[in-house]
């Protein structure tokens, strides 16, 4: 007689870190949450700030008491009920957190881990938000309908963004999920690719929050946009699209991770 013995493989990831910190941009600027942020990225925008999320770090930092930055590292990849322990103590404090960002890199390259994952935070009581720049929306398919909010890149094509890809995962995204839409501003930015998108995202959905980010100087970018350069795209984008925002990167300025 043969016995044929099924074996359950636990999901694992790279991290780079898990830690709480104050939402810096987008529509929950401002809130207290936990940030798991996951290593490897499949796109290489020079303004990126967090290029250590494009190789697979072979360690990962994780902060023991809220706010008070005592990290201790493990070597990756983690376990889910490892990143679940981490969160689940993070989020002891009641009343300090409501909500866990899934970030990077890009944390749809590890689309089992996030299935596995995203119930347990759904039973700690918290909210999730996927932040992601929208080149998987097969993947998203599977964990869409369990986030809370999606925040979604839109990348120009120098980054290696794919529009027609990015309005795929959109169609998606807002079918299983409340969604909104990021724009990095660089200067003298080009007005054709921003209303060509404002364009296509108002013929899917009027309402989706679209939001401008000028560029925060990093690495090759020296600069931001000028005030009046933000304000004539801002213009003309709401020409095209009800809901545009600008909204610039405040953890930058208060030194927030």
């Amino acid at each position: 007689m043969i016995f044929h013995t099924m074996i359950h493989i636990d999901p694992q990831a790279n991290l780079i870190e898990i830690f709480s910190g104050i939402q810096g941009e987008g529509l929950l600027i401002g809130e207290r949450m936990v940030f798991v942020r996951f290593t490897a990225c499949n796109l290489t925008c020079d303004y990126c700030d967090t290029p250590m999320g494009r190789p697979l770090d072979t360690v990962v930092q994780i902060e023991k008491t809220p706010g008070r930055r005592d990290f201790s590292t493990r070597t990756n990849p983690l376990k889910v009920a490892e990143v679940t322990q981490s969160i689940r103590q993070l989020t002891r404090s009641a009343g300090l957190h409501r909500w866990v960002t899934l970030t990077g890199g890009e944390p749809l390259l590890y689309p089992k881990f996030l299935e596995a994952l995203i119930p347990h935070i759904q039973a700690a009581g918290l909210q999730i938000q996927l932040e992601t720049n929208g080149h998987f929306p097969k993947r998203l398919e599977s964990v869409g309908p369990n986030i809370d909010l999606i925040a979604m890149d839109i990348k120009e094509k120098c980054d290696g963004g794919q529009l027609e890809t990015s309005l795929r995962f959109l169609e998606v995204a807002k079918l299983s999920s409340r969604v909104y839409l990021k724009m990095v501003v660089r200067p003298s930015p080009d007005i054709a690719h921003f209303v060509q998108t404002a364009r296509s995202v108002s013929q899917i959905d009027p309402n989706i929050p679209l939001v401008l980010m000028p560029v925060t100087p990093f690495g090759p970018i020296h600069s931001p946009p000028t005030p009046q350069e933000i304000l004539h795209l801002q213009e003309r984008l709401l020409q095209e699209h009800r809901e545009v925002r600008v909204i610039p990167q405040t953890h930058k300025i208060t030194g927030q991770l």
